[in-house]
């Protein structure tokens, strides 16, 4: 080694020369100097001087030996720099080599000169990886030094999870809220460079105490987070001037942070493919035994918590015991990967109780959320768990099987209790015996299986890409699409991405995949109008007799209905749900063509014989785990000998919808919108062909403001409120009510263009009084298809959401309907317009063509209550006749003016009877819907709120005994009750005959007298049970014990309904939803199912239940309510002696993940109002509590130490006793387990 650069360093040293300077001197020398290659000397020199100091805050050598290695690079903190300059003067592999080779015993002996190197080298492979280091000539240079750098990293990281024992007097230290190092006088460095002649063995060993205490995050006494705890890696070397903690402890929790920053580099070198298959490799069983005797040694467990519940470091020690297990212990570790707070019985549940929560809020609430709000909480909820993408997309598929094998036995048993009850009916091609809701619900299971889940995943990878996240060792970039092989002959086997793998799992799982395969009446609601009297949804007839049928079909049809594409149909919407999601990730470039063919013959074809087909699942796979709730036996029973003819047939179903959507861009109809649409609700992996065509095309219509085209497209869809659905769970609110805002505001009738053709369907020649109704009629199809998703979605609440411009006619209009213009208030144009139009209903003069001319739809529609109230209160004192009144009515009665009623002109009506009990306004009720020209949607639409007002009034008007048996009824409403029978006759037949269930007809209906007591023991089941609706048979007697007055079954499909909780939050408000949920949060701490519990409460606080005003910030308002108002008071009622210390933990756990999965939570800063609110909240209740459990803790002199009650905040009310119990501290551990949350707010020690 030469004595001149350990002069000059020893110089530049006691100079204080920034490393800049004293990397140019040696670089200097380095060039003068005659002899070569002293990189290997300077690299000894600096590791020698580095483990010389006697020092264990920050050094000036340790900055010298990161420039010597880095260059400029990077900066004093391990960060990256805009410029990338080399300057370095020791290569990465130099460094690599001299490190892998030093002492092991100096890794618990001296851990803050290990973290100066452990940074260097996370930062030295942040880019560059070790393969690129070296010649690529030179394999076994590169292999050897891989070898020996991973087996330091495995000693380092086994340091840290099974030698490491601290010490601890019972003090804390005070937590440091500004800055890691504020406040901190660091003690002036005494090095051994000033020192000639100084040697590695020469310096001084600090001692270890092998009799120390355990980790403080297992003792229960630990209240404070120590701001070590929450410090980067890269700030190992900061100084620690407590003299409350020995010099053991300080280099214990170091030393902690290194074994997690070492289980970092690992990772980032198992990324590498040439050391992965290094580790693959034959011969290599020794290197992988080696490590698997140091990270998993056998009956022996961690003794450090922070090391062991790191998530890099789980996913390293699955990673390594992977690398040496065959396929199928590959596959037992991804069903069982499961770990935090593990209690008996719930924590091997798969799905997640969280995971299954969002899956089940994106099928039953709608409008869904937008699928960047999803894809971001799957990535928090993957980093929560610390899954591997495999692992995690199974979860995925789990959730979304279990929603529609649920959905599946709903329909099932509606359609068996129906023909119970109809043995002596007839048979009828055209009845089915499921409601519009039960179908409805399956299928947008199906879709959110076929369509939604792929998208997500697809989403989810690309946004995890996007952010450069490492790929994890067992994903892939599942977008590219692979070659189909790298290899040929025997040994070459298919690699298979994350994807790929969740698919061969979920194979398995072959009793939830038959549960989803049962025959439903979708093919018979949905059947094409073209096909109907062909017999082409009748699958039970023989071949023969079909195509005779087929044969047969009517004259007029637009061949496009052929035989062959009807059996295709049909042929796809009762394949095996298993084929289908195979197909749609094929058709989505996620599956490579032989690994579909792979996962379709891994299951023997059907035998005809009962009994004979087996499903070889390994039996050490069902010992480990309880698939009995899960697999109810049997096997996949589809059969792949035809997977040609399912090719032909899905190709053949998209030529026919390519041709149907041609057809309908020339001549656009409701007809061939109607089969289109249905024929997408059918084979399901067209679906979103068909959605983004018609949202396409209404959007470019309503841009050109062409009514026509656009109004028999919404005809279609007011008449399909099933697909309405679909395109809900698929798309925002915005995407389909922003065309149709765009043109009810702008329309006018000079917009208005009629075909001059003969075909011309109105039959109209020019402007005549013919084409200004149809023009009136078209406007009324889209008035009616707006008024459908306002009132079926409940989108009045926030027009936000549904409406662009908040001065355009339809945002101010449902912001203030309906409205009445009293004489004298309105202005002089409005004013004339009602004259004009009272003149015309009820003066004899009839809708003349210049009144029509010089009216608009939408100031009809804004004045129609008005016009009712005017005429109605005329006849009342005695004005006008009844027969003028009801003859002026029945002009709205006509197609082209029945819309402009709804919703404002009914609303009044509505008014008017429950507050007059006007038999007036019921008479034009009854008027008005007794007409057989008044359409279904008009009925549905007013449904609601005339059975409401009803309701209110207390009107029998079900049956007429019942009227006859109550003699109470005032007088009043004994005149109106007739009336309200025969109004509820039209509305109960409207709703047979558009498959809609009758209100109040429902079994087992959610009520407002059980609506809290099922909330509550909904969230209790999902707390208890594995999987959802399959614990049914489990709790069979639970359930019946608890609702005894049921004698039905139930009618609720699902265990788990969304539905019931939004109601509950909108009824109870936030404080009794987030009450209710923090007990029984608190209960399972207590009886089990800990982490059940606080996934799913966590997922019922941070996910949107309903849209409301405040929708921007109602989760907001719920995560303020939590932890200002329900935490604080819950904390301080708690009883010291009987809330334990797992209660606590439970319920710190579930605060930690409301926070984090809060819409607006970040690790970055706040960039918009929500993420800063977000940010506000949560710092402010860490800092509140921090300071109360600090204040109680500490004995206080004189009573000028207590702090201000904005200090303490909400916690002021808690007592001593309260602050010490089990159930505070175990608040605390469970805030502390959370590591996302303390690598936002790393200086605030809780």
């Amino acid at each position: 080694m030469s004595n001149a650069l350990e002069t000059l360093l020893r110089r530049s040293y006691a100079r204080r020369l920034p490393s800049q300077q004293w990397a140019q001197f040696t670089a200097e020398y380095l060039q003068n100097s005659s002899i070569t290659d002293q990189a290997n000397d300077l690299c000894d020199l600096l590791l020698k001087h580095t483990f010389s100091s006697t020092a264990i805050e920050t050094s000036l050598i340790h900055n010298y030996l990161q420039y010597a290695v880095l260059g400029d690079r990077f900066d004093t903190q391990g960060k990256p720099r805009k410029e990338v300059n080399s300057g370095s003067l020791i290569a990465i592999g130099t460094f690599l080599k001299k490190i892998s080779k030093l002492p092991r015993n100096t890794i618990s002996i001296q851990p803050h000169q290990w973290a100066v190197l452990l940074r260097v080298t996370h930062a030295a492979l942040e880019e560059v990886r070790i393969t690129t280091l070296f010649p690529s000539s030179s394999d076994d240079e590169w292999k050897s030094v891989a070898d020996d750098l991973l087996s330091l990293l495995a000693d380092i990281l086994g340091n840290g999870l099974y030698q490491i024992i601290n010490s601890s007097d019972g003090n804390e230290l005070e937590p440091q809220e500004l800055g890691w190092q504020s406040d901190v006088n660091l003690r002036r460095e005494q090095s051994s460079l000033l020192l000639p002649n100084t040697n590695m063995q020469s310096a001084p060993q600090f001692s270890f105490d092998p009799e120390a205490t355990q980790d403080l995050d297992m003792l229960e006494e630990t209240v404070v987070l120590d701001e070590d705890e929450t410090k980067p890696a890269m700030d190992a070397e900061a100084s620690q001037t407590s003299e409350q903690y020995d010099e053991n402890n300080v280099k214990t929790r170091i030393g902690v942070r290194n074994a997690i920053t070492a289980a970092e580099i690992f990772m980032k070198c198992l990324e590498d493919e040439d050391v992965l298959n290094m580790l693959k490799a034959d011969g290599a069983e020794g290197r992988k035994a080696r490590l698997l005797a140091v990270l998993l040694p056998e009956n022996q467990t961690p003794t450090s918590p922070a090391v062991a519940n790191s998530t890099t470091v789980q996913k390293l020690l699955v990673a390594i015991k992977q690398l040496s297990e065959s396929v199928s212990e590959k596959h037992k570790i991804v069903h069982m990967k499961y770990h935090e707070l593990e209690d008996e019985g719930t924590a091997r549940a798969m799905p997640s109780a969280g995971l299954m929560g969002l899956i089940y809020h994106i099928a039953q609430i709608r409008p869904s959320l937008p699928d960047k709000d999803i894809v971001e909480r799957m990535m928090k909820l993957q980093r929560i768990k610390g899954a591997f993408d495999e692992s995690f997309y199974l979860e995925l598929w789990l959730a979304g099987l279990t929603g529609l094998a649920e959905a599946t036995q709903a329909c099932s048993s509606a359609q068996i209790h129906m023909e119970s009850g109809k043995e002596d009916a007839g048979p009828s091609k055209s009845n089915h015996n499921c409601t519009l809701k039960t179908v409805t619900d399956q299928l947008l299971w199906k879709t959110l299986v076929l369509v939604k889940i792929p998208s997500l995943i697809q989403q989810f990878q690309e946004m995890k890409s996007s952010m450069m996240e490492e790929i994890t060792l067992n994903s892939e970039n599942i977008a590219d699409k692979q070659q189909e092989g790298e290899g040929e002959g025997e040994d070459a086997q298919i690699k298979h991405n994350a994807l790929e793998s969740s698919l061969f799992e979920l194979q398995a799982f072959s009793g939830l995949l038959n549960a989803c395969n049962s025959n439903s009446c979708c093919s018979l609601l949905f059947t094409p109008a073209s096909w109907a009297e062909s017999g082409g949804n009748n699958k039970n007839a023989d071949e023969d007799e079909l195509m005779m049928m087929l044969n047969d079909m009517s004259d007029v049809d637009d061949g496009l209905s052929n035989p062959a594409v009807i059996k295709a149909v049909n042929s796809v919407s009762s394949r095996d749900i298993f084929q289908l999601i195979v197909q749609v990730c094929l058709e989505d470039k996620f599956l490579r063509l032989e690994v579909a063919k792979e996962l379709l013959t891994k299951v023997s074809p059907s035998s005809d014989k009962e009994g004979a087909q087996k499903t070889e699942t390994a039996d050490d796979i069902n010992a480990l785990l309880d698939t009995s709730m899960l697999d109810f036996g049997g096997e996949l029973t589809f059969d792949t000998t035809s997977s040609n003819e399912n090719e032909n047939e899905h190709v053949l179903i998209k030529q026919n919808l390519e041709q149907r959507i041609k057809v309908i861009e020339e001549n656009p109809t409701s007809f061939g919108t109607s089969d289109l649409m249905n024929i997408a609700m059918l084979s399901l992996n067209n679906l979103k062909t068909v959605t983004d065509f018609i949202l396409t095309f209404i959007r470019q219509k309503a841009d050109s403001l062409d009514l026509r085209s656009m109004a028999p497209i919404c005809e279609s869809l007011s008449q399909n409120p099933c697909f309405l659905d679909l395109i809900f769970q698929l798309y925002q609110p915005s995407d389909l009510l922003g065309p149709l805002e765009f043109l009810c505001n702008d329309w006018n009738r000079s917009n208005y263009t009629m075909d001059m053709d003969d075909n011309n369907e109105y039959g109209s020649q020019g402007q005549d009084v013919d084409d200004l109704q149809s023009s009136f009629e078209d406007f009324g199809k889209v008035w009616y298809l707006i008024n459908l998703l306002i009132s079926k979605f409940d989108l009045s609440g926030d027009l936000s959401t549904a409406f662009v411009n908040p001065t355009g006619y339809c945002y101010t209009f449902f912001l203030q309907h309906p409205s009445v213009y009293d004489s004298g208030m309105a202005d002089d144009h409005i004013e004339q317009f009602i004259s004009m139009w009272m003149t015309a209903l009820f003066g004899n003069d009839g809708i003349s063509d210049a009144l029509l001319r010089s009216s608009t739809p939408q100031l009809l529609i804004k004045v129609s209550p008005t016009l009712f109230e005017r005429s109605m209160y005329a006849y009342e004192a005695g004005e006008m006749g009844l027969q003028n009144l009801l003859g002026g009515i029945a002009y709205f009665k006509e197609k082209f003016l029945s819309y402009v009623l709804v919703p404002s002109a009914m609303s009044w009506l509505c008014t008017e009877l429950l507050y007059n009990k006007s038999v007036a306004a019921i008479t034009i009720m009854r008027e008005l819907l007794q007409s057989e020209d008044i359409p279904d949607i008009f009925v549905l639409l007013s449904a609601s709120q005339i059975l409401g007002t009803f309701d209110a009034l207390d009107i029998r008007y079900r049956t007429e005994a019942e009227v006859n048996e109550d003699d109470t009824q005032s007088p009043d409403i004994s005149a109106i009750t007739p009336y309200a029978q025969e109004i509820y006759s039209r509305i109960s037949a409207t709703c047979q005959r558009q498959h809609v269930q009758e209100r109040g007809s429902e079994t087992g209906i959610i009520g407002p007298e059980n609506l809290f007591g099922r909330a509550r023991d909904m969230l209790r089941y999902m707390v208890k049970s594995g999987r959802s609706m399959y614990m049914r048979d489990v709790e069979a007697d639970t359930f019946a014990s608890s609702h005894p007055q049921d004698n039905v079954p139930d009618e609720q499909a699902h265990y788990l309904d969304m539905s019931i909780f939004k109601a509950a939050l909108e009824i109870g408000g936030n404080r009794w939803f987030m009450l209710s949920i923090v007990e029984e949060v608190l209960e399972a701490g207590q009886a089990g199912g800990a982490v059940r519990a606080a996934e799913i409460g966590s997922c019922l606080v941070a996910t949107p239940l309903s849209v409301s005003v405040n929708a921007f910030t109602s989760t907001l308002d719920m995560l303020r309510c939590l932890l200002v108002d329900i935490v604080p008071s819950v904390l301080a009622c708690s009883s010291p002696i009987h809330d334990s210390f797992f209660q606590g933990q439970t319920l710190g756990v579930f605060i930690s993940d409301c926070l984090v999965l809060t819409k607006g939570f970040s690790i970055d800063d706040a960039t918009n109002n929500q993420a800063q609110a977000v940010e506000v909240i949560g710092k402010q209740f860490l800092r509140q509590l921090a300071t109360a459990a600090n204040f109680r803790q500490k004995k206080r002199d004189s009573e000028d130490e207590q702090p201000s009650p904005k200090a303490l905040g909400p916690f002021a009310s808690c007592s001593d006793e309260v602050i010490k119990s089990p159930l505070f501290r175990g608040v605390i551990k469970g805030l502390k387990s959370n590591t996302i949350l303390f690598e936002k707010w790393p200086n605030i020690s809780v």
